[in-house]
């Protein structure tokens, strides 16, 4: 429900974002207008083309975010409902380390007599109230399926996260370089970057440090 929410508030801000009139804008401004939404900066610069080359990169990721995060709903919802119809586990409020190994072991008692061995000096011991017992290494399989499906969406997820980062960058640094273009006096990195320079004052070296807008 709040992934929709937020797909169908940034989409509406990508259209009101797309529909507002150009104007001179600075590097600076268009710079952090694409940093925002990209393909905004391109609009603001009168590049079309360009604008819709980000945007359309903003809506495949966006889709793949909302695509990712549903089927990885789904494989969550069917490995807890299997652990709980098939093996009798009580999944509810239980953490990641609880479901884990439910994957891996066959019943609590396995699951306690290997953490003894393997994970002293402070092993994870379950409780009775938390037991559950495959009844065939089949059904925990496919149990483990599906929990390894769930986290495989996770993963992507953070893959697409990432590239709409790398998007957002990219139209941002774009952006600044069209509207330097409209304004030849300009630098695009002049204006979106910081300037080091060292000036001599009273017989010493001040390191100065300043942005550029």
């Amino acid at each position: 429900m709040r992934t929709r929410l937020f797909s169908w508030v940034w989409c509406a801000f990508l259209t009101v974002a797309c529909v507002a009139p150009a104007r001179a804008v600075s590097p600076r401004s268009a710079f952090f207008r694409s940093l925002l939404v990209p393909g905004w900066g391109q609009l603001a610069t009168d590049a079309p083309k360009r604008a819709a080359v980000f945007a359309a990169a903003e809506g495949a990721l966006l889709a793949g975010v909302a695509g990712t995060v549903i089927m990885g709903n789904i494989y969550r919802d069917d490995y807890r409902a299997l652990a709980a119809a098939v093996a009798g586990a009580n999944v509810a409020g239980k953490g990641d380390g609880y479901l884990s190994d439910l994957a891996f072991y066959e019943t609590r008692a396995h699951h306690n007599q290997a953490a003894l061995i393997y994970d002293q000096p402070d092993p994870v011991l379950y409780a009775p109230e938390d037991d559950w017992q495959w009844p065939s290494t089949q059904d925990r399989m496919n149990y483990r399926r599906y929990w390894n499906r769930s986290r495989t969406m996770g993963q992507r997820l953070d893959y697409v996260l990432f590239a709409m980062s790398l998007n957002h960058l990219a139209s941002a640094v774009d952006a600044a370089k069209q509207a330097s273009r409209r304004d030849p006096g300009t630098s695009a990195w002049q204006n979106v970057v910081p300037r080091v320079g060292t000036a001599a004052a009273s017989g010493r070296v001040d390191l100065r440090c300043a942005w550029g807008f």
